[in-house]
């Protein structure tokens, strides 16, 4: 548990969901000044090497997979982790920059960061979904 934290507010960084522009407006609106300023430095510190972790180990794990199947449907297979890895950078500087130019109403910024969350989560799932199936197929 953080320091301070009481559970009241959403935290984007442990929300394992897209967010909606009026759910970061409404988010952002009850950090306050200290806790945007602390969400700011938050996510620099703690989501700026998770991207590229995340993406290196899907792509490695679906190229592996893959490597026999070279086809034009895996080279574009294998573009879904660095597309995760993309919008997740863009989710992270929408936020941050929704943060540091907070506003009452909701944004392009705050678009952008609900757009690329969105974009993201497909992503992900999808790189997943083709990693395990590419494991399972192997072995059948």
């Amino acid at each position: 548990m953080a320091i301070g934290y009481t559970g009241n507010v959403r935290m984007f960084a442990l929300d394992f969901r897209p967010h909606l522009p009026s759910e970061i407006r409404d988010t952002l609106e009850a950090y306050q000044d200290k806790g945007r300023m602390a969400m700011i430095v938050n996510h620099i510190a703690f989501d700026f090497f998770f991207p590229a972790a995340y993406a290196l180990l899907l792509y490695n794990i679906m190229a592996r997979i893959r490597r026999c199947a070279q086809t034009e449907t895996s080279a574009t297979l294998l573009s879904l982790p660095w597309a995760a890895f993309a919008a997740d950078y863009l989710e992270n500087g929408g936020f941050i920059l929704s943060a540091h130019w907070y506003s009452s109403e909701v944004t392009l910024l705050v678009w952008v960061a609900a757009m690329a969350t969105a974009l993201k989560f497909a992503a992900l799932t999808a790189a997943v979904l083709v990693a395990f199936h590419g494991a399972f197929a192997e072995n059948a």
